[in-house]
Parts: C-alpha cells; structure tokens; sequence
C-alpha cells in the first residue's frame, strides 16, 4: 500500500502529511481491531485491509476539516 494507491481510490491527490496520519491511524485502530475481534482469519492482516483503514482515516479528516471551516465561516443557513 502506497500514498499513490490511495490517491487513486480517493479520486485526487492528498497531501503527504495527511496520508502519513492517516496511517498512523489506521494502524492504531488495526491492532484494536485485532486485539479485540482477532485477525479473522487473516484477512485483517492483509494491505488491502489496512489501505481501507487509511482511506477511512483520510475520508474522515477531510470531513473533520470541511465542517470546522464551515463552522468558522459562521452561520449560513436559514431555519
């Protein structure tokens, strides 16, 4: 698994400091995840596993930084 293999499930190019994190991340939550529920047989040990788990990851920043920019634009919406 490559920055590029995940650029190219996500549609675009990520910066490197996010795909970094990202799997930083995934990495964490993979060992939980095989901690607690095992390594089901070995499919959570597979790179195909553990890119999911980036793109997750990454998917997941990007929402976190597009609702505080929303949230620090202030409010623009009608009720």
């Amino acid at each position: 698994m490559d920055k590029k293999m995940i650029d190219d499930a996500i549609g675009f190019e990520i910066p490197e400091e996010l795909y970094e994190n990202a799997v930083i991340s995934a990495r964490k939550k993979l060992q939980s995840l095989i901690q607690r529920f095992g390594d089901c047989n070995g499919v959570r040990r597979t790179p195909s596993y553990l890119a999911e788990l980036v793109i997750e990851a990454v998917k997941s920043e990007l929402l976190t930084e597009y609702t505080l920019a929303l949230a620090l634009t202030g409010p623009s919406h009608n009720y």
